[in-house]
């Protein structure tokens, strides 16, 4: 599969008038009483993804949306436009694509909404990013929240939740973990716990130990619940659609 990431900046006035071109073709099934919906374009602000099957799909995508852009006084920045061709042959040479006779620069991998893609189709980088920004975001706040011996745990860990836990778990409704994520969430996890209690590893107390000092659920109990309530909201939602 092939994706190609873009980016595009306001050039006129005319262009606040555009509202959010997303085009879905409908396959007629053998059934006529099913629909099968498949979107060629995922756009959100400025930002645009491009999904194709072939190369020359693709580039009929592209050619389109800068078309379409230009008419409503758009640009689109080569630059900023990156090709990621997912599982890729590696006896065939990258497929080089085109706006208007530039070339477009072949990655592999990108990020798109906060969620890093690749064509390895590979969670780990993911996972790791998610990682660091949630240890950024903790180390920013510890002097004054998670390390300060003015606030309770209970405040301490309120914030940690809502900062640490929700930067960490951003889009984990899409996540299709193994063990070894489930292990790097939870290492990070448990070392934020221990810091904020206190505890060293020498003092060898157990992780469920830990957790249930914090009041706190593991990572994997956590993800399994945000799936679960995601699954019910998309239920929801698709109930009042019908």
């Amino acid at each position: 599969m092939l994706v190609t990431h873009s980016s595009k900046t306001v050039v006129s006035p005319s262009s606040i008038a555009l509202m959010t071109i997303c085009s879905t073709n409908v396959v007629l099934l053998p059934n006529p009483k099913h629909l099968l919906p498949i979107l060629n374009e995922l756009q959100y602000a400025d930002d645009t993804a491009l999904v194709s099957h072939t190369a020359d799909g693709l580039q009929q995508l592209l050619d389109g949306m800068v078309n379409a852009y230009s008419r409503a006084g758009l640009v689109v920045i080569i630059k900023k436009t990156e090709i990621l061709q997912q599982c890729p042959s590696p006896n065939l040479a990258p497929l080089v694509f085109n706006i208007k006779n530039c070339p477009i620069a072949n990655v592999d991998e990108f990020v798109y909404l906060g969620t890093v893609l690749n064509n390895k189709l590979d969670l780990s980088p993911d996972i790791q990013r998610r990682v660091r920004l949630a240890s950024s975001a903790f180390e920013r706040l510890s002097q004054r929240v998670f390390l300060n011996r003015n606030l309770n745990l209970k405040t301490k860990m309120a914030v940690y939740k809502a900062v640490c836990v929700s930067t960490l778990l951003c889009g984990c409704e899409v996540w299709v973990l193994y063990r070894r994520h489930i292990k790097t969430l939870e290492q990070f996890h448990i070392s934020c716990l221990q810091r904020m209690l206190r505890l060293r590893w020498w003092d060898k107390v157990p992780h469920v130990e830990i957790r249930h000092r914090a009041h706190c659920l593991s990572m994997e109990a956590k993800w399994r619940l945000v799936v679960k309530m995601s699954g019910r909201a998309a239920k929801f939602h698709l109930w009042l659609n019908i």
